[in-house]
Protein backbone atom coordinates (compact mmCIF):
# COMPACT_ATOMS: atom_id res chain seq x y z
CA UNK A 1 0.00 0.00 0.00
CA UNK A 2 1.46 3.12 -0.83
CA UNK A 3 1.46 6.05 1.59
CA UNK A 4 -0.14 9.15 0.45
CA UNK A 5 -0.40 12.95 1.55
CA UNK A 6 2.00 14.53 4.16
CA UNK A 7 3.11 10.70 4.88
CA UNK A 8 4.31 10.29 1.52
CA UNK A 9 5.95 13.29 0.87
CA UNK A 10 8.09 12.97 3.76
CA UNK A 11 9.14 10.02 2.40
CA UNK A 12 9.87 10.66 -0.44
CA UNK A 13 11.67 13.58 0.99
CA UNK A 14 13.86 10.70 3.32
CA UNK A 15 13.85 8.65 0.03
CA UNK A 16 16.15 11.46 -2.04
CA UNK A 17 18.14 11.92 1.08
CA UNK A 18 18.85 8.04 1.43
CA UNK A 19 19.83 7.77 -2.50
CA UNK A 20 22.24 10.87 -1.93
CA UNK A 21 24.91 11.38 0.36
CA UNK A 22 25.48 14.82 -1.90
CA UNK A 23 21.93 15.73 -1.09
CA UNK A 24 22.09 14.57 2.67
CA UNK A 25 25.44 17.16 2.80
CA UNK A 26 23.44 20.13 1.65
CA UNK A 27 20.14 19.37 3.90
CA UNK A 28 22.66 19.03 6.98
CA UNK A 29 24.38 22.05 5.93
CA UNK A 30 21.50 23.85 5.64
CA UNK A 31 19.73 22.50 9.06
CA UNK A 32 23.19 23.82 10.60
CA UNK A 33 23.22 26.96 9.66
CA UNK A 34 20.02 28.43 10.03
CA UNK A 35 18.14 26.88 7.22
CA UNK A 36 19.96 29.13 4.59
CA UNK A 37 22.76 29.45 2.08
CA UNK A 38 24.19 30.28 -0.61
CA UNK A 39 24.84 28.30 -3.89
CA UNK A 40 28.85 29.32 -3.39
CA UNK A 41 28.41 28.06 0.07
CA UNK A 42 26.90 25.04 -0.98
CA UNK A 43 29.34 24.47 -3.59
CA UNK A 44 32.12 24.51 -1.04
CA UNK A 45 30.66 22.32 1.36
CA UNK A 46 29.97 19.67 -2.02
CA UNK A 47 33.29 20.16 -3.25
CA UNK A 48 36.10 19.60 -0.55
CA UNK A 49 39.35 19.09 -2.51
CA UNK A 50 37.66 17.91 -5.76
CA UNK A 51 36.58 19.52 -9.22
CA UNK A 52 34.49 22.87 -8.31
CA UNK A 53 33.45 23.47 -11.50
CA UNK A 54 31.93 19.87 -11.69
CA UNK A 55 30.28 19.97 -8.39
CA UNK A 56 28.49 23.47 -9.25
CA UNK A 57 27.18 21.58 -12.29
CA UNK A 58 26.02 18.74 -10.78
CA UNK A 59 24.23 21.12 -7.63
CA UNK A 60 22.63 22.61 -10.19
CA UNK A 61 21.07 20.49 -12.46
CA UNK A 62 20.87 16.98 -10.19
CA UNK A 63 20.82 17.82 -6.72
CA UNK A 64 18.89 21.01 -5.99
CA UNK A 65 16.82 20.27 -8.75
CA UNK A 66 16.13 17.07 -6.90
CA UNK A 67 15.67 18.23 -3.49
CA UNK A 68 12.97 21.00 -5.00
CA UNK A 69 10.80 18.27 -6.60
CA UNK A 70 10.81 16.67 -3.28
CA UNK A 71 9.61 19.26 -1.13
CA UNK A 72 13.17 19.75 1.17
CA UNK A 73 14.64 23.71 -0.39
CA UNK A 74 13.67 26.12 -2.42
CA UNK A 75 15.80 28.07 -4.73
CA UNK A 76 16.35 31.23 -5.99
CA UNK A 77 18.53 31.08 -8.77
CA UNK A 78 18.75 34.59 -9.57
CA UNK A 79 19.88 35.21 -6.33
CA UNK A 80 21.66 32.28 -5.80
CA UNK A 81 19.57 32.09 -2.16
CA UNK A 82 19.15 28.04 -0.91
CA UNK A 83 16.16 27.39 2.16
CA UNK A 84 15.82 24.65 3.93
CA UNK A 85 11.63 24.25 3.69
CA UNK A 86 10.07 24.26 6.87
CA UNK A 87 8.72 20.79 6.46
CA UNK A 88 12.34 19.67 5.71
CA UNK A 89 13.12 21.45 9.48
CA UNK A 90 10.27 19.07 10.83
CA UNK A 91 10.18 15.56 8.80
CA UNK A 92 14.90 15.64 8.37
CA UNK A 93 16.13 15.85 11.90
CA UNK A 94 20.15 15.67 12.67
CA UNK A 95 19.45 11.77 13.92
CA UNK A 96 18.18 11.07 10.59
CA UNK A 97 20.97 12.64 8.69
CA UNK A 98 23.31 10.72 11.22
CA UNK A 99 21.01 7.39 10.42
CA UNK A 100 21.33 7.57 6.88
CA UNK A 101 24.94 8.62 6.56
CA UNK A 102 25.85 5.75 8.92
CA UNK A 103 27.18 7.40 11.85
Amino acid sequence: MTRTGRAGEDDRLVGELVVSPQRRDVVGFLRDNGGVATFDEVVDVLDGESDRPLTAVRLHHVHLPKLQAAGAVEWDEETGEIRLTPRARATVTSDIIGRLAGD
